[in-house]
Formats: C-alpha cells, structure tokens, sequence
C-alpha cells in the first residue's frame, strides 16, 4: 500500500489546472515479490456531483496478475458500493484471476464522492526485476442526476515500476505512552 505522504504527493501532482475531472492512476516502486498497488485518485475542482465512476483497467497478463480491488476512502465516505467484472484478451467475461488481462469497475455513490483515492487495485507481479509495466486505462462518470459528465480527463498512463531498489517503509513516530515512559 501507498504510504499517505505518498498519496498526498501524488494528491497534489494530480490537481487539474483546466478545472477537468481528473481521475489519476498512482503506484509505488515495488519489489518483484511483493504485490502490487495501484490507486485511482480524484481530483474535482469544478465541484461536480459525480455519484458513478465506471473505469477500465488493462494490464499484461504475463506481467501482473489481477489480486482484488476495494474502494478508496474517498468512495467510503460517499457510502460507495462497488461492482467488478474481469474480462481475458477478447473482451469475454472470466471468473478466473489468473485469465484476466483487464477489470472493469463501477463504484456508485450514495453521495457525490470526495477527491483522493476511490478505488485501489492490488496485483501480484509475475516476473520481472527493473523494468517498468504499462497500465491502460478508460473512465466515464456521471452525476448525481444521471448525465454523464463531459469534462473527464483520464489521459495518463500508470507504470507499476518493478526493482529491488525500493526504500524501507517509515518507522511509526507515535508509540504507545504506556511503554514510553
């Protein structure tokens, strides 16, 4: 998972400066053997009342293996609820993990969702030391009246980067007060 100084960065980098909907994909450095996150970050300044988020995911099977998806606090705190399909190569749906080469997700909110993370995906890297894999992605969103909303920029690319060279996670800077004193 991404550390929250690492979300605030990639939070702040993702601020569209068109006043577009923008929905970012970020992900860490991540050692071969560990899995694998990748979060879907909103970013709303035009104050849309976006309730539904439907996104297409693609990913090279014979890289990343899809592991779960679950819902972003920003969709948890719209009371969001969240519907997944896998789908192989031709576009067939599949009920094996291990088949899927791209997951299509729609959240749908009680309430219009709130900027930062929606929807975190976790994968399982296959093979691979230093090299870089190309996620693809499509979005559309609707408001709260049913319209779909035409200002959605969805156009990065992700890259989950794969290498030993990852950093350690941080030590925790709160401990417990009973074993500090």
């Amino acid at each position: 998972m991404l550390t929250a100084a690492q979300l605030l960065i990639a939070f702040a980098q993702c601020g569209a400066q068109d006043g577009a909907l923008r929905l970012e994909l970020i992900s860490a450095p991540t050692k071969p053997s560990a899995p694998v996150y990748v979060n879907v970050l909103l970013s709303n300044p035009s104050g849309e009342r976006v309730v539904v988020i439907r996104q297409t995911l693609q990913f090279p099977r014979e890289k990343l293996v899809f592991s779960q998806v679950q819902l972003g606090i920003g969709a948890s705190l719209s009371d969001g609820e969240l519907k997944l399909e896998m789908k192989d190569g031709s576009g067939a749906t599949v009920k094996d993990k291990e088949k899927a080469q791209s997951v299509e997700v729609t959240i749908t909110g009680k309430r219009t969702f709130e900027n930062g993370p929606l929807i975190e995906y976790e994968f399982r890297a296959v093979e691979g030391k230093g090299e870089s894999v190309p996620l693809k992605h499509t979005a559309e969103a609707q408001d709260d009246q049913g319209k779909k909303i035409a200002n959605l920029d969805f156009s990065n690319t992700a890259e989950v980067v794969l290498t030993e060279d990852v950093a350690p996670p941080p030590q925790p800077a709160i401990g417990c007060f009973f074993f500090t004193h």
